[in-house]
């Protein structure tokens, strides 16, 4: 009886151990599973970033969020096979990869040279509930994809050696280690050629006898690359406007203008904005009253011969420093977001007033500008295909259509739109004398919609000049925004030493653009080696007729 007893015990121990066994598998099968799923998921998000652009940031962490609290529950008990100071190696180049990480996942790739001026001149006035949540979403996105990458690998017998590969992989993707490299690339080289020789402010020869007014369009990121067949007639607004213009179509971006602001300075200054260094905005006592305030831009130029200089822009003219700019180059009159309020605009949308609101606001500027007997020189910044987001004006959705949509080709199409219609009517109640002069303000950012096929073409700005001589011209003259500065001011009719202006070469003469046939790399490099450049250009004395 005893022993019938201890026979059906044990076979009751080896029924609860198989429960157990199978129990265990199942557990097991489930979290390498769904950590897999995990693992897939963020990788998605990462690595074909191109594919969505940031714009499915939420809902992607979401989902992570929930596997990943199904992957912790069930994760196994058992020891990790990890040494200690191989998992600090992970954790140290793993954290110092996640912040750049996190910025790919709103801005696309960015640059040192862009997060450095950035973190210098401030974001304040573009920070959004839309930009604030996405960058929460991606903390927690990244976050969650390199602990399951550490759990997953942790599993395995090599998991130490893979985990060196993991922090050896972060070491050489970091921004910072290309930035490095790039710089070691020309180490013992032959010394580049220096920046600071070739720049100057303009010397101005002669002026016109009458002044011109001038309206500046900038158009965000909506380059002339967009006309290639692929993206259909998104740019045939522009194409309609090129034909009555005389437009540049080899006009190439310059390194360190690839950013708003950058791109303002690029084509009113003629020079690329490096960082003037890495304190941050709280410790800059005067980033609001000074921005290269000793260099010769065109609203000094243009305000020391009696123009009214005015800034029109939808969105908070504080952001990335543009109002330091503007305070420090003789803007008599910014208008953003509550002056745009004053014309009547209404339609606000995620990093301000639309389009079409700053182009009627600028079309009512221009008949008060004309009342007055002083020239003007007016400025108006468009936000349309931004990123990640297209941004489309009311006049360009349908019924129940939202403002910030998924394909960028409909901002560009509705932004370009818009603009040619705004110099159609502004010629009819402008001066018929006056220069209109329509361009990108830089190429189109890394998070659009379309930057995998625009990667794939030669990419060029637009540039524009109406009623600057005979129309429909159309100049294939390697150039780059740099040159846009001296062509406008001789456009007004103003006569410049050498046919410079900072950086930049006529493109109404036959002189060679600075760096012309260089790479940009080298170009680059150039840049960031030339201190003694760097230092001038954002403080010293000026060599042009700034006063």
């Amino acid at each position: 009886m005893w022993v019938d007893g201890d026979y059906r015990l044990s076979l009751d121990q080896c029924s609860s151990r198989e429960m157990k066994n199978s129990s265990f598998q199942a557990r097991s099968v489930a979290f390498f599973a769904i950590l897999i799923g995990l693992l897939a998921l963020g990788c998605w998000a990462v690595l074909l970033h191109e594919l969505h652009g940031g714009r499915v940031l939420a809902p992607t962490a979401f989902v992570a969020l929930l596997a990943y609290s199904v992957v912790l529950y069930l994760r196994p008990r058992s020891g990790s096979h990890i040494k200690r100071p191989v998992a600090v190696i992970y954790w140290v180049f793993a954290g110092l990869f996640y912040p750049w990480l996190v910025l790919r996942q709103y801005f696309g790739p960015v640059t040192v040279s862009a997060v450095i001026f950035h973190w210098g001149e401030g974001v304040e006035g573009g920070v959004t509930i839309a930009s604030v949540l996405a960058h929460i979403a991606a903390l927690i996105l990244i976050a969650i994809l390199l602990h399951a990458i550490y759990l997953f690998v942790a599993q395995s017998r090599w998991g130490n050696f893979l985990l060196l590969i993991a922090a050896t992989v972060f070491l050489i993707l970091n921004p910072v280690t290309r930035y490095a490299g790039e710089k070691f690339r020309y180490w013992g080289k032959a010394e580049l050629e220096g920046v600071r020789s070739f720049a100057s402010d303009p010397i101005i020869t002669a002026e016109p006898d009458t002044p011109r007014n001038l309206v500046i369009v900038l158009l965000e990121g909506l380059e002339a690359t967009y006309e290639n067949p692929m993206f259909g007639d998104a740019y045939a607004p522009l194409a309609d406007l090129r034909d009555t213009a005389t437009s540049f179509s080899n006009i190439r971006q310059f390194p360190m203008t690839g950013w708003s602001v950058a791109g303002l300075v690029a084509s009113q200054c003629g020079y690329p904005t490096p960082p003037r260094g890495v304190r941050p905005t709280f410790l800059m006592v005067d980033k609001n009253l000074d921005f290269m305030s000793d260099r010769v831009c065109l609203g000094d130029i243009l305000s020391k011969h009696g123009y009214q200089v005015e800034m029109l822009l939808g969105a908070n003219a504080v952001f990335g420093g543009f109002e330091a700019f503007l305070n420090s180059h003789s803007f008599d009159r910014v208008t953003d977001l509550q002056g745009l309020k004053a014309f009547g605009a209404a339609d606000f949308g995620p990093w301000g007033f639309h389009d079409d609101e700053v182009f009627k606001a600028g079309l009512a500027r221009i008949r008060e500008l004309e009342q007055a007997d002083a020239p003007y020189a007016l400025s108006l910044f468009t936000i349309g295909p931004h990123g990640p987001y297209g941004y489309l004006s009311k006049v360009c959705r349908s019924d129940g259509m939202p403002d910030a949509v998924s394909d960028v080709l409909l901002a560009v199409e509705c932004t370009g739109r818009l603009a040619r219609d705004f110099i159609k009517e502004a010629r009819k109640v402008a001066d018929p004398s006056t220069l209109f002069v329509v361009m990108s303000d830089h190429l189109a950012h890394p998070n659009v919609s379309a930057i995998g096929q625009l990667k794939t073409l030669e990419r060029r700005n637009t540039v524009l000049f109406v009623n600057a001589g005979e129309e429909g011209t159309v100049s294939d003259k390697p150039g780059t925004m740099l040159d846009v500065y001296p062509s406008i001011l001789e456009a007004l009719g103003f006569q410049l030493k050498g046919r410079k202006a900072g950086l930049g070469t006529s493109l109404f003469s036959n002189l060679k653009s600075f760096a012309d046939g260089e790479d940009g790399l080298t170009t680059q490099q150039r840049l960031r080696r030339d201190v003694k450049f760097v230092k001038w250009l954002w403080r010293n004395e000026g060599d042009g007729e700034k006063e």
